[in-house]
């Protein structure tokens, strides 16, 4: 029962009421009466706390899906693919393709950067590239690479 204070506050009670007839002349109604408003609030911010807890679980089963998806797309690619990081220029991604071609493994490939597979990439490319993401946000490039074993014969 919502009960409202002198103060202004509304409160939340609730009561428990029991009826005794036995012995008496006439009944008596005994009750107690206690305020569960805290209790209450608790119950119904859990309740949205769990919702958007089951909310952000549901998202993230979801773009895990997505994410293997692209994972196994990206892999069964006939291209080499490598994904960089603008800043650094080191590999954050590189498919299965790209680590045959070249014959890293994909944790090889994952610690280096631009700079060890290519041995035409320079200042000015870098300049010329990093001026191509601020359009699109993408680059799409074709490049000579130096696979694994050429690298150890210089």
């Amino acid at each position: 029962m919502a009960v409202l204070t002198r103060s202004g506050e509304q409160r939340i009670w609730e009561y428990h009421n029991t009826l005794r007839t036995e012995g008496v002349a006439t009944p008596i109604v005994r009750g107690i009466a206690h305020d569960v408003t805290e209790r209450v609030r608790a119950a119904k911010a859990l309740r949205a706390t769990n919702k958007e807890l089951l909310k952000t679980a549901r998202e993230r089963e979801r773009m895990l899906r997505e994410l293997t998806l692209f994972r196994t797309l990206l892999d069964q690619s006939n291209d080499a693919v490598e994904v960089i990081d603008p800043e650094t220029l080191r590999f954050i991604e590189v498919n299965e393709k790209a680590c045959g071609e070249l014959g890293y493994s994909r944790e090889e490939l994952l610690s280096m950067t631009v700079f060890d597979i290519d041995p035409g990439y320079d200042n000015s490319l870098r300049a010329s590239v990093q001026q191509q993401l601020r359009e699109p946000g993408f680059v799409i490039m074709e490049r000579v690479h130096r696979r694994k074993m050429e690298r150890r014969s210089r």
